[in-house]
């Protein structure tokens, strides 16, 4: 800053000199070159332009044309120069206003362009999110309905198995209502008549309407009565006591068969005998059974019993037994009158049909063997029957057999 105030300070101190003593101006080029030197060092260009425009007419006033049209000459130049500055800065400033517009207006077209790649990808989300939210729905509903069918389904099965299991029971409860009904009925007379013909005995032979002789003779009868009434109490107080306790009433113990069958042949060796038939027992010391004792017991004395009755005189009622795979197999056959076709499917169930009668008139009403495959079904085992009129029937009983052996 002080050195451009010099060099202004200069140059018109130079110009006022100039005029003051209106020396002449230098005329030739070397000094003109000289003074245009000194004039330049100020750096103010327009201050240099009026110092050159103040000498020219310095020296125009004082005569001095030619040094008055060299620094005219000097001004012109120097204004041109001014003015092409002036020119390329404002084109330099129109440049740099274009290059600055255009970069705004790029960014503003970046901005806008990012505005709305960011609108699309918003856009895009909100949709996919919505497309998401939809099939989740979808997925959700789906599954619901999935669910609901199945629980319907379910409930239908439940409750078709119900009906089912309802209908069955009331089919169950039917045949057994029949059953008691028909059994109560025959029990009633079977119950009465030998209670009755014993009672009568008694009382004639108490009344003296008949002889000692003639009691003997009508004993063997009464003893046939008495001991048909024994077994069917029997068998009903076993019958009863199976359903009311059910499975706790079972036993199980593994024993020996033959003590079993022997004490059978003998209890029933009499009833057989009477009736001319040949019991036989076939099996060996070593045959075993795990099973409950009493139960076996009983559902033996059953077929025994009615192998007996169906068979007629100088027929034959044979009991053996085997092993089998881990099981006992006890077989009884006879050579009796056999089972219709149409009786055997129903042979152990509640509708057997009516009381049945044996070859000498002996009463019958099913409960024995139904009694027989309650027990071979709580003892784990299995009863089949094979028969045909008039060559005889065929039981045979399947139970387990493994367990420690009572000595």
């Amino acid at each position: 800053m002080k050195t451009k105030q010099r060099g202004r300070l200069i140059c018109w101190l130079i110009a006022i000199a100039m005029c003051a003593f209106c020396a002449p101006f230098p005329a030739n080029g070397h000094d003109a070159d000289s003074l245009k030197a000194v004039l330049q060092h100020t750096h103010n260009k327009r201050t240099y332009l009026q110092i050159l425009a103040s000498l020219s007419d310095a020296c125009e006033h004082s005569g001095n044309y030619e040094a008055a049209y060299r620094y005219h000459q000097m001004y012109a130049a120097c204004k041109d120069s001014i003015n092409n500055e002036d020119s390329s800065r404002r084109l330099q400033q129109l440049q740099f206003d274009y290059q600055l517009e255009k970069k705004q207006h790029q960014i503003s077209l970046l901005n806008k362009e990012r505005e709305l790649r960011q609108s699309k990808l918003a856009k895009q989300r909100s949709v996919l999110f919505a497309l998401f939210s939809g099939l989740l729905l979808l997925a959700l509903i789906s599954w619901l309905l999935y669910r609901s069918r199945q629980y319907e389904k379910r409930g239908k099965e439940v409750a078709a198995a119900q009906k089912e299991e309802l209908s069955q029971m009331a089919v169950q409860l039917r045949e057994m209502n029949n059953f008691k009904d028909r059994t109560f009925s025959v029990l009633s007379h079977d119950l009465r008549g030998p209670l009755a013909t014993f009672t009568s005995t008694m009382h004639m032979l108490d009344d003296k309407l008949i002889t000692g002789k003639e009691f003997y003779e009508l004993k063997p009868e009464i003893n046939k009565q008495l001991h048909a009434l024994n077994g069917l109490l029997d068998n009903l107080l076993q019958w009863s006591n199976n359903h009311m306790k059910g499975a706790s009433s079972v036993r199980p113990v593994a024993f020996r068969l033959m003590p079993v069958v022997a004490a059978l042949t003998e209890q029933l060796g009499p009833m057989a005998r009477a009736k001319n038939v040949n019991l036989k027992a076939d099996i060996t010391e070593d045959e075993t059974v795990y099973a409950d004792e009493g139960q076996v017991a009983i559902l033996l004395r059953n077929l025994l019993n009615n192998a007996i009755k169906f068979t007629p005189p100088g027929g034959s009622v044979i009991v053996s037994a085997g092993a089998d795979a881990g099981n006992a197999v006890i077989t009884v056959a006879d050579t009796g009158v056999g089972i219709a076709k149409e009786k055997l499917a129903k042979l152990f169930t509640h509708t057997a049909g009516s009381y049945t009668y044996g070859t000498e008139g002996e009463k019958g009403i099913g409960l024995g063997l139904l009694l027989c495959y309650e027990f071979v079904q709580a003892n784990k085992g299995n009863i089949a029957v094979a028969s045909q009129q008039g060559h005889g029937t065929t039981f045979t009983v399947r139970l387990p057999s493994t367990g420690p052996v009572n000595k």
